[in-house]
């Protein structure tokens, strides 16, 4: 899994990212790549001590790598043009 705050490997710290994030992701449109998914997010943090309950969402691209039914990798992108680019390890 990788984003802004860095990379990080592993069922445990997927869980304790989601966790402790804060962040809340509403998907809106979904892309096949080779590989696995593009999903585009509306992302706002309601989780976290400075939410602007005002502030308009960001939107995120999110890739999700697929391997036997399952998600094997997690990449976010500021755009979907990086998004579709970047090669899924299957």
């Amino acid at each position: 899994m990788t984003g802004p705050q860095g990379t990080a490997r592993g069922r445990d710290q997927m869980r304790s990212w989601v966790q402790s994030a804060g962040i809340r992701l509403m998907p809106k449109e979904a892309y096949d790549v080779p590989g696995g998914i593009v999903v585009a997010q509306e992302a706002t943090w309601p989780g976290r001590p400075d939410f602007d309950s005002g502030a308009a969402p960001a939107k995120l691209f999110t890739t999700f790598g697929l391997r036997d039914g399952s998600i094997c990798a997690v990449h976010r992108f500021e755009t979907l043009e990086e998004a579709r680019a970047f090669p899924i390890a299957a």
